[in-house]
Order: C-alpha cells, then sequence, then structure tokens
C-alpha cells in the first residue's frame, strides 16, 4: 500500500514540471515577438529634428517697362497681293489686208496713236480713187438738174434722187478713206508693246489681234480679302505695299460685291503709281490694310506673358516683389507686341525680363526699366533675344541654413 501511494504520488510531478517548462517557453516567445514589433515601429518612426528656420529667399535680377497708352493705334491685318497692269489693250486690225510694216519691235515704249503695224494700201487706195470719183460725178449731175428744174427740163423727184446718190456716194468715199487710214493700225493707250502677234507677210482680217500694249505707268494690286475683314474696308482707303525692296501707299480702288464661293473671300484692288517701273506683273507683294484705329491701347510684349490653364497672366514689380496678375489680350498683335484689354493699368512695372525665374511674392531686383513703346517701335520689328544671354539675369539662388 505504501508503494503504490508513492508511485501515484510522483507521476503528478512529474506532469506539472513539464507543462511548467512549456509555458515558460510560451512566455519568452511573446515577449521576445513583442519586443520585436518595438523595435520595427521604434525605427518606422524617424526620430524628430530640431527646427530649422526656412532659407531666406534671394531677389531676382529683372528688367520691367512701364506700361502707357499708345494714343492711337492702328488695328491691321496683312494679306498677299498680285500685281496685275493698270491696263492691257489687245489692239486687232480692222480692215483686211496683207502686213507690210512693222514699225516697233517688241518690249518698245508706245504712246497713244503710235503706228504698231502698217498694212499694204493697194487694194484700199484703189477703192479710195473709184469712191472719190463716184462722189465727185453725182455731185455734178445733183447741181445740173437743181440749176435747170425750174426751166422745167427736170422734174423735183429727179433732183430729190440725184441729191441722195450724191449723199451715198460721198459716204462710201468717206468709208473708203476711213479703211485706208485704218491700214496703219495704231496702239490705243500709253504703254509698252508687250507682244506682237504678227509677222510681215501675214494676211490679217478685221478683228485679229496684231499687238498687246501694257500700262505699267499705274499697276493693280488684286488682293483676296478673307470675309471676316472685308466689311472694314472702303473704296479710297489708304493700304500699305511692302516686300523686300519697295514699301509705298496707295488707295483701295475696287472692292467686289460677289465672294469667291470657294475661298469665301472678294477680291480687293490697290491702284499704286509705279512710274520708276519698281513694280512688275505677277509679283507677290504683302498689303497691310487697316480695320481702325484703337484709342488708348496698352500694348506689351508678347514674351512677358505666360499662359495658364486659367488663361494668361503677366507679373508687375509692386514693392520690390513680383505680383502676378491675369490679363485679358486682345487684337491686334503686332510681330513681337500685344494688346492687352484687362488686367493692366497705366504706370505697372510690367517684368519684361527675368519673368521665369519669378513667382508671386518673390523679391526681385530691377535692373533696368524700359520705356513703354510709342507707334514707331510697335511697326517696326525688333529682334528677339534670349533672356538666358544676359548674365545679370539669372535663376535665384538660396543661402544655406
Amino acid at each position: 500500500m505504501g508503494e503504490k501511494k508513492q508511485k501515484k504520488d510522483k507521476t503528478p510531478r512529474t506532469d506539472r514540471s513539464g507543462r511548467g517548462w512549456k509555458g515558460k517557453l510560451i512566455s519568452a516567445g511573446i515577449v521576445l515577438v513583442a519586443a520585436g514589433v518595438v523595435a520595427v515601429v521604434a525605427l518606422a518612426v524617424p526620430a524628430r529634428e530640431p527646427d530649422v528656420p526656412p532659407a531666406e529667399r534671394q531677389p531676382v535680377n529683372v528688367e520691367v517697362m512701364e506700361v502707357e497708352p499708345v494714343p492711337s493705334l492702328p488695328d491691321t491685318f496683312t494679306s498677299p497681293g498680285d500685281v496685275e497692269p493698270y491696263r492691257i489693250s489687245n489692239v486687232p486690225s480692222e480692215v483686211a489686208g496683207r502686213v507690210e510694216y512693222l514699225p516697233v519691235r517688241e518690249g518698245a515704249r508706245v504712246g497713244e496713236g503710235d503706228i504698231i503695224v502698217r498694212l499694204n494700201t493697194d487694194l484700199l487706195r484703189a477703192e479710195v480713187d473709184r469712191a472719190e470719183a463716184q462722189a465727185s460725178y453725182d455731185k455734178r449731175e445733183y447741181e445740173r438738174l437743181r440749176e435747170v428744174v425750174a426751166r422745167g427740163a427736170a422734174t423735183p423727184r429727179e433732183v430729190e434722187a440725184a441729191r441722195a446718190s450724191m449723199e451715198v456716194s460721198r459716204a462710201a468715199f468717206e468709208s473708203a478713206q476711213t479703211n485706208l487710214e485704218r491700214t496703219s493700225i495704231k496702239a490705243r493707250i500709253d504703254g509698252a508693246l508687250d507682244r506682237r502677234m504678227v509677222e510681215i507677210g501675214e494676211y490679217v482680217s478685221p478683228g485679229t489681234v496684231v499687238g498687246r500694249v501694257v500700262d505699267m505707268s499705274q499697276v493693280k494690286v488684286a488682293v483676296a480679302v478673307p470675309e471676316r475683314d472685308v466689311h472694314f474696308l472702303e473704296v479710297g482707303d489708304e493700304a500699305r505695299m511692302v516686300n523686300d525692296r519697295i514699301q509705298t501707299t496707295g488707295p483701295i480702288t475696287y472692292i467686289s460685291e460677289v465672294a469667291d464661293d470657294q475661298t469665301r473671300t472678294s477680291r480687293v484692288e490697290v491702284t499704286v503709281d509705279n512710274p520708276e517701273r519698281q513694280f512688275r506683273s505677277g509679283q507677290m507683294v504683302r498689303v497691310i490694310f487697316t480695320r481702325r484705329e484703337i484709342e488708348d491701347a496698352m500694348m506689351v510684349p508678347l514674351a512677358a506673358l505666360e499662359r495658364t490653364e486659367h488663361g494668361y497672366e503677366v507679373y508687375v514689380v509692386e514693392d520690390d516683389e513680383a505680383r502676378r496678375r491675369s490679363v485679358e489680350p486682345a487684337s491686334p498683335y503686332l510681330r513681337q507686341w500685344v494688346r492687352i484689354a484687362e488686367g493692366l493699368s497705366p504706370g505697372d512695372r510690367l517684368i519684361v525680363e527675368g519673368r521665369q525665374y519669378v513667382s508671386d511674392g518673390q523679391p526681385v531686383r530691377v535692373l533696368d526699366e524700359q520705356p513703354a513703346p510709342d507707334l514707331e517701335a510697335l511697326l517696326t520689328p525688333r529682334p528677339s533675344v534670349d533672356p538666358s544671354d544676359d548674365p545679370r539675369i539669372a535663376p535665384p539662388t538660396r543661402t544655406a541654413p
């Protein structure tokens, strides 16, 4: 009995010691896992650094322009134009005949009434002689009958018939003389004999064109003006013609009432004096038309504008700082200049160089102040300059803390 009791008491002690060892091992594992989580969290959270004062913003070098309105600005548009002769005269023959003489060479200057072709006159001169003889006979017959009618040797009806015959023969004589004169074919206008269509020995009929005379003392510049602009123009308005060598002005002399069905443009002609023949037919020129005159136009350099998703912005200098302004551009656009309809006032100091290096509130240092453009400056092209080429204007640098 004593041994059994002793064995019974040993077994529970062994079980309790096993369960105690396993429990301690699990507890130790939990502690280690918790310590690892704490360590990871501690590493993930950065240590708080001491507060550092922000870097001081250094002023940016800029150039400005004082905004001043132009009292009167022409709103213009430019279209290409073709130079055409002022007049072209095709000279026809009015009688039939053989070409006998060509007194003028092609390209020579001729005046109104100068002979450019002469036809053979043999047949027509004979016709003149015949008609002259008939007219002379009929006249004598009429005078004879008129004298004898009082004596009863002729009736009034015979006298009237003689008078009619005299008139007919006189008209035939005058017609023959006219045809003889028309064998000398003459220029109808002043100009140059641009082309001669016949040669000596050729036979021409009435209506055959024997030459073409071109008047280039004035020229017409024909322009196809879009429908959106043609209603601004009136006959008599001045237009300016420009090409690589020539600059001149002339009045609008013709505006077509009917627009082209395909291009929706209207033909407009500008007449220009051409005494020195500086314009030639077929030459291309740029024609500058004026739509209207705009008073107190605010013109600024196009490069001063910055396009954003909300529109256009510029920067002005106020109290040595750059300030952003929203603006509304409008026509006209004159090369590097644009008109500002809203957003700027006279006297504003607009940043024109160094704009790309500033933001709203950026301190700036004004290196140069340009004058506002006058009308001559607006109409004269100016060379484009890259502001990065100016060593005085550069991106701002920051002072190390």
